[in-house]
């Protein structure tokens, strides 16, 4: 199983994470978190990596009806949304694949939440092509 959506896109990492935040709130998700893991590695390890983000992404709506039909399904959430600056002026970005977890748990209930949740992040990825 691959729980794991990836595309690339050109330009910074500022400039990617503005348009991959903006994608997904078009998509109706929001970003409940940001860790910046390379300023992070760098205070608490003293190691210098390429910059690296981790966006926590959740659709509220699309949560409250999974976690309305399996509490538990709150250990997935949000959704990580993974950028790294790469040397070619390109930026990584891969997000989990909400409709992979869902399967994982075996609820047909929940797969349809995990479907939508998947197409909506596919969607986002892609407008960074």
């Amino acid at each position: 199983m691959n729980f794991v959506l990836s595309t690339r896109a050109h330009g910074t990492i500022d400039d990617v994470e503005t348009r991959i935040t903006a994608a997904l709130k078009e998509s109706g998700f929001g970003i409940l978190t940001r860790i910046e893991a390379d300023k992070v590695l760098k205070e608490k390890l003293g190691v210098d990596t390429a910059p690296y983000r981790i966006l926590g992404a959740c659709n509220p709506q699309i949560a409250h009806r999974a976690l309305a039909v399996r509490p538990e399904v709150g250990v997935f959430l949000p959704c990580s949304v993974c950028l790294r600056q790469e040397e070619d002026d390109t930026v990584s970005v891969w997000a989990l694949d909400p409709g992979t977890v869902v399967e994982t748990l075996g609820d047909p209930v929940l797969t349809p939440h995990g479907a939508q949740a998947r197409s909506l992040m596919k969607k986002a990825l892609a407008s960074l092509t």
